[in-house]
C-alpha cells in the first residue's frame, strides 16, 4: 500500500522557528530585568550622598549626647555619699545600675557589709546563762526574762538590740506570739534600737521589723502593715546609710515574698542587676568605652572621672537612643536607627551607615528611606518595559505563527508538486508504454493480419481512453487546486446524470464478468449544478469500483429521492475499506491497495476531485464499507423547490 506521508516533518522548520524567536526574545527579557536592577542599584549610592552629611550631623549629636550623659552621672556621684548617689543615678534614668566607685576604684555602694569591731558583750554570764535557757534546757520563757533583763541593764546600744532578738525569738519559740509582737512594737521607736548596727555590718533593726511583720501579718494585720510601711519607707530612703546593700536587697524580696500585693520597690532592678554584675566579676573593670559585661544583654561603662561604673541593659540603651534620634531634625521620609553590634552586619534595609564613635565601639547609626523617591519614576519604567516585553513577545510569537504557517503551506505545495510530477510520470507512462508495445508489434508483423490488428487497434482506443481520463483528472485537480475551476449552475436531471455517467464507462460495464444495475426513481426532482462536473464524479466512483471488484463484478448505480435531497449510491462487491481507510479514502494521492492500483491503474485522484465537486456544489458524498464485502458511496445534493434554476455560477474555486 502507498501512502502519501502527511507526518509532522513540516513541523520542524516551524519549531526551529519559533526556537530562533524565542530565544532572542528571552534574552531581551534577561537584559531588560537586570537593567531595571541595575537601575534601582544605581539609585542607592545617589541617595547615600545626598543624605551622608545628614547622617554625620545625627552621628555627632548622638555621640555628645551620649557623653553629657556619663559626665552628669560623674558628676551626681561627685556630690553625693555612695548610697544616695547609687539612688540619684539610677533614678535620673542614668542607667540600669550603677556601681559608684571609691578613689582607688573599689566599690562604695553597693558593696558587702564591713563588719565592725569586735563586740565586747557586757554581763558575759548573764548572757551565757540566757543561752543555756535557750539552747540546752529549752525553757524558752525563763530565756526570754533573762534576755529581757540584759536589755534593759545595758547601754550597749547593739548588745541592746541583740538582746532584743534573742528575747522576741525565745517568746516566738514558746509560743508566745501576743507577747512577742508587744515587745517589738515597743522597741521599734526606741532611738538605741534604731542605731544598732551588728558586729556583721546589719541594721539589727530591720531585721526585728521584718521578724515582726512575719508574726503579726496573721494576729494584728493593722499592726504588719504599718511596720511594712515604715520598713518600705526606711528602704527607699538612701540618706542614712546604716543598711548595707545586701541587707536592702534581702529585706525587700522578703517582703515582696510575704506581700506581693505592694508597689515595686524603684532601686530593686537596680541592686539586683549590680548584685549579679558583682558576682561575675570579682574585680570589675572600669572601661572608658561601652563594652559587654559578661552578662546576657547587659553593657558597661565607667564615667570619665571613673567615680561610677554604669550598667545598661540592650533594651534600654536602644530606648535612651531612641529618644536622642526623636530629638533631631530630620527631613520627611527620613529613617534612623541604632544598630548594636550584634546586628551590625543586618544592614540590608539600611541605605547608609555610621559609627557612632569611639565611644561606642561597633554601634552604628543607620539611616533609612520611608519612602523611596525614585520609585514613582523606576515603577513606571517598570510597567514600561514589562509591557513593551509583553507587546514583543506577543508580536513576535504572532509573527513566528504566521511565518510558520506560511512555510509549513509552502512545503505541502511543494511536496505535493513533487507528488503530482511523480504521479503524473508514472501513471502516463504505462498506457503510453502499453500502446508503443502494440504499435510496434502491429509494424513488425508482415503481412499485417486483420483480426489481430483489429485487436490490437481496440486495446490502443482503450488505452487512449485511459490516457485521457488520467489526463482529464489531472487538469481537473490542477484547476481546482488554484481555484480556477468554475461549475455551472443550470437545471439537471438527475437520472440523465447516471445514464451519461454508465454509458461513458458501457464497455467495461457490460463486460461478460461485471453485472452492472442502473435503477432510477420514478420523478426525480430537478438539481442545480454543473452537468459534465457531476457526471465526472460519477465516472471516478463507477471507475473505482470496476478497478477493485475483483473478477466477478456487481455493481449497482441507483439515483435516489431522499426528500429534500437528491443523490446517487454506487455499489459494489469488492474488497471494502476498513475503518482507518475510510478515513482517508477521500485524501488526494491516496491509495489503499498499491497491488491493485498497479494492476487495475490509477493516482489516487479521482474520490478526492468527486468529494471537491460535490462539497462545490453544496451536498455532500460518503462512505459505507466492510473489508471484503465491498462498499457503497453515496452522493446527495439539494433538490430544487422551482422549475427555474440558477443562471449564475454556483461556486469558483
Amino acid at each position: 500500500m502507498r501512502t502519501q506521508s502527511t507526518g509532522d516533518s513540516s513541523l520542524a522548520p516551524a519549531l526551529l522557528l519559533v526556537l530562533l524567536v524565542a530565544l532572542p526574545t528571552v534574552a531581551m527579557l534577561w537584559l531588560m530585568n537586570e537593567a531595571m536592577q541595575n537601575e534601582r542599584l544605581a539609585v542607592r549610592p545617589r541617595l547615600a550622598d545626598a543624605y551622608r552629611g545628614q547622617l554625620e550631623i545625627v552621628r555627632q549629636q548622638v555621640a555628645a549626647a551620649w557623653r553629657q550623659s556619663l559626665a552628669e552621672a560623674d558628676a551626681t556621684a561627685a556630690d553625693l555619699p555612695p548610697p544616695q548617689a547609687f539612688a540619684a543615678c539610677v533614678g535620673r534614668g542614668f542607667a540600669d545600675s550603677v556601681i559608684v566607685l571609691d578613689a582607688g576604684g573599689r566599690p562604695s555602694y553597693p558593696a558587702d557589709a564591713v563588719p565592725s569591731a569586735a563586740e565586747v558583750v557586757e554581763a558575759a554570764s548573764e548572757w551565757q546563762a540566757a543561752a543555756q535557757l535557750e539552747f540546752t534546757d529549752h525553757n524558752y520563757s525563763a530565756a526570754a526574762q533573762a534576755y529581757g533583763r540584759i536589755a534593759r541593764a545595758t547601754q550597749d546600744k547593739r548588745l541592746a538590740a541583740r538582746a532584743i532578738q534573742a528575747q522576741a525569738r525565745s517568746l516566738l519559740a514558746a509560743g508566745d506570739k501576743v507577747a512577742m509582737v508587744q515587745l517589738l512594737k515597743d522597741q521599734i521607736e526606741n532611738p538605741h534600737i534604731q542605731a544598732a548596727i551588728g558586729a556583721d555590718g546589719r541594721w539589727l533593726l530591720a531585721d526585728l521589723m521584718l521578724l515582726s511583720i512575719d508574726t503579726a501579718r496573721d494576729s494584728d494585720p493593722p499592726l504588719a502593715a504599718t511596720t511594712v510601711a515604715k520598713l518600705s519607707a526606711r528602704l527607699a530612703d538612701y540618706d542614712r546609710p546604716a543598711m548595707s546593700a545586701p541587707q536592702r536587697r534581702f529585706v525587700m524580696h522578703e517582703l515582696r515574698r510575704m506581700f506581693p500585693e505592694i508597689a515595686p520597690f524603684p532601686t530593686l532592678a537596680a541592686e539586683d542587676l549590680a548584685a549579679e554584675y558583682r558576682e561575675r566579676s570579682a574585680d570589675p573593670s572600669t572601661p572608658h568605652d561601652l563594652q559587654p559585661a559578661g552578662l546576657n544583654n547587659t553593657w558597661t561603662v565607667s564615667s570619665p572621672g571613673g567615680r561610677v561604673l554604669m550598667l545598661f541593659r540592650t533594651p534600654t540603651l536602644l530606648s535612651y537612643f531612641k529618644r536622642q534620634l526623636g530629638q533631631q531634625s530630620l527631613p520627611s521620609g527620613v529613617r534612623l536607627d541604632i544598630v548594636p553590634p550584634l546586628d551590625v552586619d543586618d544592614q540590608s534595609d539600611g541605605l547608609l551607615s555610621a559609627a557612632i564613635g569611639p565611644d561606642l565601639p561597633r554601634w552604628r547609626v543607620a539611616l533609612s528611606l520611608l519612602d523611596d523617591p525614585f520609585s514613582g519614576s523606576a515603577s513606571t519604567r517598570t510597567r514600561f518595559y514589562f509591557w513593551t516585553a509583553v507587546v514583543t513577545i506577543l508580536a513576535t510569537g504572532s509573527l513566528a505563527l504566521l511565518v510558520a504557517t506560511v512555510l509549513r503551506r509552502q512545503m505541502r505545495l511543494s511536496r505535493l508538486k513533487n507528488d503530482l510530477v511523480a504521479t503524473v510520470s508514472h501513471e502516463l507512462k504505462t498506457p503510453l508504454s502499453s500502446m508503443r508495445l502494440l504499435v510496434d508489434t502491429l509494424l513488425e508483423r508482415q503481412p499485417p493480419d486483420p483480426r489481430q490488428t483489429l485487436e490490437y487497434l481496440q486495446l490502443v482506443a482503450r488505452e487512449n481512453e485511459r490516457l485521457s481520463r488520467l489526463i482529464d483528472n489531472f487538469l481537473t485537480f490542477s484547476r481546482l487546486e488554484r481555484g480556477k475551476q468554475q461549475f455551472a449552475a443550470e437545471p439537471i436531471e438527475p437520472a440523465e446524470v447516471a445514464r451519461q455517467a454508465a454509458e461513458a464507462l458501457h464497455d467495461r460495464l457490460y463486460e461478460p464478468n461485471c453485472q452492472f444495475e442502473l435503477q432510477i426513481e420514478p420523478d426525480l426532482p430537478m438539481i442545480s449544478g454543473d452537468f459534465d462536473a457531476l457526471v465526472t464524479v460519477l465516472v471516478n466512483l463507477l471507475d473505482n469500483a470496476l478497478k477493485y471488484s475483483g473478477d466477478q463484478k456487481r455493481i449497482a448505480l441507483r439515483a435516489i429521492d431522499n426528500g429534500n435531497t437528491v443523490g446517487w449510491s454506487v455499489e459494489d462487491n469488492g474488497v471494502g475499506l476498513s475503518p482507518r481507510h475510510k478515513r482517508r479514502v477521500f485524501d488526494r494521492f491516496y491509495q489503499v491497495n498499491e497491488r491493485l492500483t498497479r494492476t487495475a491503474g490509477g493516482c489516487g485522484l479521482g474520490l478526492s476531485i468527486a468529494q471537491r465537486i460535490v462539497i462545490a456544489h453544496g451536498g455532500s458524498i460518503a462512505v459505507e464499507s466492510e473489508v471484503g464485502k465491498g462498499s457503497a458511496f453515496r452522493v446527495m445534493l439539494p433538490a430544487n423547490e422551482r422549475e427555474d434554476a440558477r443562471d449564475e455560477p454556483c461556486k469558483t474555486f
